[in-house]
């Protein structure tokens, strides 16, 4: 928990320049490749729940990140998808995630830390079945 937990903090330190806060870039990079979605299609995407996304989405829209358009296909549904200024911001992710994966790194031995990397998907692999109790 506690590298959890200080991984959340230098992950929202590093965004804050960028304007965005810890699980937006998620939702941003999703958009980012593929150009727009449903907020229902986000959550499934994401494995959360649609209200979660939808005030994700909101604040996002309010930042002037995203913006919600009606979908041509289902005049029920609307569809999100990123501003210029969110385009700029993914496009600036991939260098905030590299700095932030060499600083989590940086007091490891390059064996060491295909190890933790080695590690930690096995235990996501293990966390994410539904099989499990």
């Amino acid at each position: 928990m506690a590298a959890a937990r200080a991984h959340r903090r230098r992950a929202a330190l590093a965004l804050a320049p960028l304007g965005l806060h810890p699980g937006q870039e998620l939702l941003v990079s999703i958009l980012a490749k593929r150009g727009s979605a449903t907020q229902v299609q986000l959550a499934r995407i994401m494995g959360i729940e649609p209200p979660t996304v939808a005030k994700m989405v909101g604040r996002l829209e309010v930042a002037g990140f995203a913006e919600r358009i009606a979908d041509p296909r289902d005049a029920r549904a609307k569809l999100v998808s990123l501003t210029d200024q969110g385009r700029d911001a993914a496009a600036q992710l991939t260098a905030v995630w590299a700095e932030l994966s060499a600083l989590t790194a940086a007091a490891l031995t390059p064996d060491e830390a295909d190890e933790l990397t080695r590690l930690l998907m096995r235990v996501a692999d293990r966390l994410g079945r539904d099989d499990q109790p």
